[in-house]
């Protein structure tokens, strides 16, 4: 649909902003349209985050390269740590949840991630 036309819908029906990219979001994702929805991600700043993005991702199985993307534009620290830790992407979960100076974060970390445990116990022994 043209601009225009969804403009007056979202007057019509008092649909916020955020309200249309989240729809927009849902559709592309669930119709498989990621192509379309890398280039609506990147066509402006998203007023509903980057989350909704990776999350359509995970929700749809499309692979981590993909997923990472939209997560490494997340702003808040703890959802990104939270995505990471979904994708279990152990390493960068670890980087954030340092830079957070949150030694729970870090343990859980740990305790998911076995191999990473003696760095991270450095980790916390200087925080």
């Amino acid at each position: 649909w043209p601009e225009t036309e969804i403009a007056k819908i979202m007057k019509r029906f008092k649909v916020s902003e955020k309200s249309l990219w989240y729809m927009k979001i849902q559709c592309m994702s669930s119709m498989g349209e990621w192509i379309l929805l890398n280039k609506f991600a990147n066509e402006k700043k998203s007023p509903v985050g980057y989350k909704p993005f990776a999350a359509a991702c995970i929700k749809y199985g499309r692979p981590q390269s993909e997923t990472e993307k939209y997560v490494e534009k997340v702003s808040d620290p703890e959802e990104k740590f939270d995505l990471y830790i979904e994708l279990k992407l152990w390493r960068k979960a670890m980087e954030v949840a340092t830079k957070l100076r949150d030694p729970y974060r870090l343990q859980n970390v740990a305790r998911l991630c076995p191999e990473l445990e003696r760095q991270i116990q450095d980790i916390i022994s200087k925080l």
